[in-house]
């Protein structure tokens, strides 16, 4: 199995404050999470602890936020809920062993849409709080993938 990785975010820096991760185990060959380990997951860290940390915002990512949910109604309601509510946020810890038990069961790639963002935000954000990140562990960040080269499988 492979594992797609998405974050949204409140920043392009490395520096971001994270508000969602997504997750989801999928098969190279059918390119459907048929036969996967775990279901879908996306986690919201908490951004008081993230700006706590020094983690960043900028106001040029607010200003595409609102374009985004200008064009589109239904974004504005996942906006909300990855940003403007604050309880229900998972704690580091949670993350960390829910992406390391990920990486453990995933034997293939990790993909995301441009491994120059999702991948460097998400170690700065473990180093953030002194770990390491997960696709890090045992050499497997030599396995990052970005997903834009699945049309050439």
């Amino acid at each position: 199995m492979e594992l797609m990785i998405d974050i949204e975010t409140l920043d392009t820096a490395q520096s971001a404050v994270i508000i969602a991760i997504s997750a989801v185990q999928f098969s190279l060959p059918t390119g459907t999470s048929e036969g996967r380990v775990f279901d879908p997951i996306t986690l919201y860290p908490s951004k008081e602890e993230q700006f706590d940390a020094g983690r960043t915002s900028s106001i040029a990512t607010w200003e595409w936020w609102k374009d985004v949910i200008a064009s589109n109604p239904r974004a504005k309601h996942e906006f909300e809920n990855m940003v403007l509510r604050d309880e229900n946020r998972d704690s580091l810890e949670y993350i960390t062993k829910t992406l390391g038990k990920l990486v453990e069961y995933t034997s293939g790639s990790f993909w995301c849409k441009g491994v120059g963002f999702d991948f460097p935000i998400l170690k700065s954000y473990f180093n953030s709080f002194n770990l390491d990140s997960p696709f890090e562990i045992d050499k497997r960040y030599r396995r990052l993938r970005d997903c834009r080269q699945l049309a050439g499988f």
